[in-house]
């Protein structure tokens, strides 16, 4: 068993990188930054579980349907307010544990990869100039502008109203 989720590891960062390297040189670089990112990822997400498996494979399943349970929970509600707190309940462990888990499998605490999750689905809404960032912020789950543009600035080092405009470049 562990054999075979080890090869389907190896796989899924083989069709991830190859994935990489098709966005890279992808014309479209609307999509291309946000869809580069949220690949990067997954592909560690996979490279965690690998090794993961390999130093212990009976003692990381548990965490493992953890954080896999996050992820997913994020990537569904992304665009409401996510509580560290309700998130550890729904799993009834501690608050402390599950971000400890989280922050050794991820590489990063749950809250910084909420708003880079968020971010990068802001990029990819940006390309509808009907949109205001105002709207974008509150579509993504950002409480406001303000702290959207915070965010976007820590992440991508550019504003969000000058990364937009290179865009559409």
């Amino acid at each position: 068993e562990i054999g075979s989720g080890l090869v389907g590891s190896e796989m899924c960062i083989r069709d991830s990188f190859d994935r990489l390297i098709s966005l890279h040189k992808s014309a479209d670089a609307k999509y291309r930054t946000a869809n580069i990112n949220i690949s990067l990822i997954h592909m560690m997400l996979h490279i965690l579980e690998l090794s993961a498996s390999l130093q212990n494979a009976k003692e990381t399943r548990k965490p493992n349907h953890f954080v896999t349970y996050v992820l997913d929970y994020i990537s569904e509600h992304y665009m409401e307010k996510i509580r560290q707190e309700d998130l550890a309940a729904q799993l009834k462990i501690s608050v402390r544990y599950l971000g400890r888990l989280f922050k050794d499998y991820i590489g990063l605490p749950i809250s910084t990869y909420i708003n880079m999750f968020r971010i990068n689905r802001s990029i990819v809404l940006m390309k509808d100039e009907k949109l205001t960032l105002t709207d974008i912020a509150l579509s993504v789950g950002f409480s406001n502008s303000q702290y959207y543009s915070k965010v976007f600035m820590d992440v991508m080092n550019e504003s969000p109203s000058h990364y937009r405009k290179h865009l559409s470049d």
